[in-house]
């Protein structure tokens, strides 16, 4: 094999190859890269230590073990195609890996982007919806863009027909940050027709994928694509959507991160409708019909972080639990309970405990989707 090149580090190399293993997810390999030292090691140990890691079975380890060499290959030519068109690659650890998709228990090992954007962004909305808009979805998306320009937010969706491409369009024209995630590699884009529009994308925003360049716009992708446009956001909002379809998927992807889902209603005798009605019938979305909906439900309003963090330490104790949950709100605003049991490694019956006391005190405050922010 030749030299890998010097893109990035060693150990994303030999991760990327491990991804493209069949049969082995992004579960398996993040237990196997926690056991092991190195990505590289996991490729260069024995079948015996490889079946010590939990989980791992008879299938995944003879899986490594055959596709080894298949599998550095095609990783070396895709940090080629990456070297030629200037793509970062991201791996789940790095610090520019989209933040609140790394909480996300099925977050992609690797990510590959490219344009000029700023993830670490604190308010980030998914908008999604069916190819079949109406006049209603479209002016209802213009508006509300619109409306939250002040607010700065960046839009992400899924660069398709129809609503998404509204999305997409207007924070352009409000020169807000966009990203498209698309279900194929970079060396494509679909469809073809918002090739301008991506480009114009990438000047302020850009696309993103966990697909490299030999994968293709297959139905599969475009579902596994909907749970990052979920997991990137702090809420997903569908405009109109039948009950099915892609939308719906991005919707329960988004649910079941513990992120607010919003809902445009609509019509019960529209079929593009009905999916958003059910939503909302079914408690899973909020409703909103305009900006200061999802500005109030997603609390957007800015609050002084100084006058908080003054207020907590001139009259509030904290122990040393406390304080670790205070931190990581005070850096990032807001957490689910998910978040804050994974990340601060605190088990959830006394993580319940622990933010129960300091509701108690003033400290915290709960909102929709088992979220807490300070008060």
């Amino acid at each position: 094999m030749k030299k890998i090149p010097k893109y990035n580090s060693e150990d994303l190399f030999y991760t990327l190859a491990l991804s493209y293993v069949k049969g082995i997810g992004s579960i398996s390999i993040k237990k196997l890269l926690h056991h092991f030292e190195s990505s590289k090691m996991i490729f260069n140990t024995s079948k015996k230590e490889l079946l010590q890691v939990l989980d791992i079975g008879e299938y995944t380890v003879a899986q490594i073990i055959k596709e080894k060499k298949k599998v550095l290959e095609l990783a070396e030519k895709e940090f080629q195609f990456a070297l030629r068109n200037k793509l970062e690659i991201l791996f789940y650890q790095d610090s520019n890996y989209p933040k609140h998709l790394k909480n996300c228990p099925d977050a992609p090992l690797i990510l590959f982007s490219k344009g000029n954007y700023h993830l670490e962004h604190q308010k980030i909305i998914s908008i999604v919806g069916t190819r079949n808009k109406t006049n209603y979805g479209k002016k209802f998306i213009q508006e509300l863009i619109y409306n939250l320009k002040v607010y700065q937010p960046v839009i992400i969706s899924g660069l398709a027909l129809g609503c998404d491409a509204i999305a997409h369009q207007a924070a352009l024209e409000n020169e807000l940050q966009t990203m498209g995630v698309l279900a194929h590699g970079l060396d494509q884009l679909y469809p073809s027709k918002h090739k301008k529009m991506a480009e114009q994308m990438l000047e302020n925003g850009g696309l993103l994928t966990e697909f490299s360049s030999f994968h293709n716009p297959i139905r599969e992708h475009f579902l596994k694509r909907n749970r990052i446009i979920a997991g990137m956001s702090q809420a997903t909002l569908i405009v109109e959507s039948a009950k099915k379809g892609g939308a719906m998927t991005t919707a329960k992807a988004a649910f079941d991160y513990n992120r607010d889902v919003l809902a445009l209603p609509g019509n019960i005798h529209n079929p593009f409708s009905q999916g958003c009605n059910e939503l909302i019938k079914n408690n899973i979305a909020s409703l909103v019909t305009s900006a200061e909906d999802v500005v109030r439900l997603l609390n957007w309003e800015e609050k002084t972080s100084t006058k908080k963090n003054i207020q907590k330490q001139l009259f509030v104790h904290l122990e040393e639990t406390e304080q670790r949950i205070y931190n990581y709100l005070y850096e990032y605003e807001k957490g689910t309970v998910d978040q804050l049991s994974l990340i601060l490694q605190i088990p959830m019956p006394r993580l319940s405990v622990e933010l129960l006391n300091m509701e108690l005190k003033g400290v915290v405050r709960s909102l929709s989707g088992k979220t807490y922010e300070l008060c």
